[in-house]
């Protein structure tokens, strides 16, 4: 027999600001602490991007036992070709058996769109 965990209740506002506060802090603590480290590592980071965009390569390189770093250096929009553009407004303004006739000589598809997702961020500035 299983059971379902039970749910934490939930914080107060008050609560919930104060945990805001105190984990950003100690976060802007250990970049304020380790400071000098990371900027080797963006020193290093933007070589070694710089290295990879030169080769005109992306690279591995494995350390034994530690762990591999992956590089992919800068790379240019290419050209894909010239695309027709369906004009929305002209569009909305067409009678709908005008829309009807498009749609169904494949001239025009509808598809859904959508914004891309967005995963959120943490940025830290020291001061």
């Amino acid at each position: 027999m299983s059971h379902a965990a039970a749910k934490p209740a939930p914080m107060s506002e008050k609560r919930i600001a104060a945990k805001r506060l105190d984990l950003c802090s100690e976060l802007v603590g250990i970049h304020k602490k380790h400071e000098t480290v990371f900027a080797r590592i963006d020193e290093i980071k933007a070589e070694l991007k710089t290295m990879a965009t030169d080769a005109g390569a992306n690279f591995k390189e494995t350390i034994p036992g530690k762990g591999t770093v992956h590089v992919a250096g800068e790379k240019e929009g290419s050209f894909k070709g010239d695309f027709p553009i369906l004009q929305v407004d002209a569009w909305k303004g067409l009678k709908s058996a005008q829309q009807d006739k498009l749609l169904e000589t494949g001239v025009v598809k509808i598809e859904a769109q959508y914004g891309g997702k967005y995963y959120g961020a943490v940025t830290v500035k020291l001061f």
